[in-house]
């Protein structure tokens, strides 16, 4: 026969033991799904069904290949989960789902997205992790209501400046990609409290990353990072800073107004000195600093562990202000580096 659809009501069919569909032109479902035991079959077409009427459908892990006009016209849906499939192509169709707020097709083999997906105005969640997604449309810039962006594990090589029109995204996950660059207008994204951009081959962090005056967390560990921007110090909510294996030299001083800092990680960098200045960051609890040539503070006071390392970087910025200098009990076999810059009375 000729026929291209197999309507969701045949699950519906109590007496119905087989089905048998082949040597037709099936757009709907897909043939992947067409292709599925029987049981399967009256399985997701009773699903898809039920999604109609209740605005949710979750089916992960069911081999299917595309997402097609049974699930797409169900336009009242609010949450799809297509994860751990193998859906390489999503439709323009996908903007009849005008309501849809939650997405995730998170574990497929998706590697483009369709324009058309700037049509869903609904959309506040967005997980496309773990696909082979290589470049997003600049379309992405009209999901207005978007506060959940997740793009981790593709091979994403740039972002489109038009990301930074998402004004009201809070948690953007790019890590595990190929990104060699963040465009500046993320600097535009002042709603944001979470980025992680860990293992890319990102040379430098955005200029004006000082801008996100609501970010909380940023994972920039496994990159290409030299240096860090001045402006980071006015990061003034972030709590966790996560820079471990890069080719950072310097410390920014700017660091000492990052007065919400809890967790800082540096290990596996290139930093010679901790700059006293960070003695400011009061609520500190966590600082891992391994594996790095520091030559100040010493390596006995290093080896004492985060107590002894901030309270002697205490010390040392004190010294700047009273002009003295109590370094009894640290048993240190030569002056401090930093001395050489500490600017005291004469008789000192």
């Amino acid at each position: 026969n000729r026929f291209t659809v197999l309507y969701l009501e045949f699950a519906f069919m109590q007496h119905l033991t087989q089905l048998t569909v082949l040597g037709n032109d099936w757009r709907s479902p897909h043939a992947s799904v067409l292709e599925l035991p029987f049981d399967m079959l009256m399985a997701y077409l009773r699903e898809v069904h039920q999604a109609h009427h209740s605005g949710m459908l979750v089916m992960n892990g069911r081999r299917m290949k595309a997402v097609t006009g049974d699930i797409t016209l169900a336009t009242a849906l609010t949450s799809l989960n297509l994860d751990n499939n193998d859906i390489d192509l999503l439709t323009p169709d996908f903007a009849d789902l005008f309501y849809l707020s939650h997405l995730s097709l998170r574990k497929n083999l998706i590697a483009t997205l369709p324009w058309e997906f700037g049509g869903l105005a609904s959309l506040s969640h967005m997980d496309l992790g773990h696909n082979k997604i290589q470049e997003m449309p600049g379309v992405v810039g009209t999901l207005s209501s978007l506060k959940v962006l997740l793009l981790d594990h593709n091979g994403l090589s740039k972002l489109p400046n038009s990301i930074g029109e998402l004004v009201k995204l809070e948690r953007l996950g790019l890590e595990y990609n190929e990104l060699m660059v963040i465009p500046g207008t993320i600097a535009h994204l002042t709603s944001l409290t979470f980025l992680d951009c860990s293992h890319n081959n990102l040379r430098l962090l955005p200029l004006y990353i000082g801008s996100l005056g609501s970010l909380q967390e940023l994972y920039a560990t496994t990159n290409q990072l030299y240096s860090l921007p001045e402006s980071i110090g006015q990061c003034s909510q972030l709590h966790t800073l996560a820079l471990s294996n890069n080719f950072i030299s310097v410390i920014p001083v700017s660091i000492q107004y990052l007065t919400s800092l809890t967790h800082l990680g540096v290990s596996n960098n290139s930093i010679k000195v901790l700059p006293p200045v960070m003695s400011q960051n009061e609520l500190l609890v966590n600082f891992d600093f391994d594996n790095n040539p520091i030559l100040d503070p010493p390596q006995l006071v290093l080896d004492k562990g985060f107590e002894q390392v901030m309270i002697y970087l205490k010390k040392m910025y004190d010294v700047t202000f009273t002009g003295h200098l109590d370094l009894r009990d640290l048993l240190l076999p030569d002056l401090p580096a930093d001395l050489l810059g500490a600017q005291g009375s004469p008789e000192d």
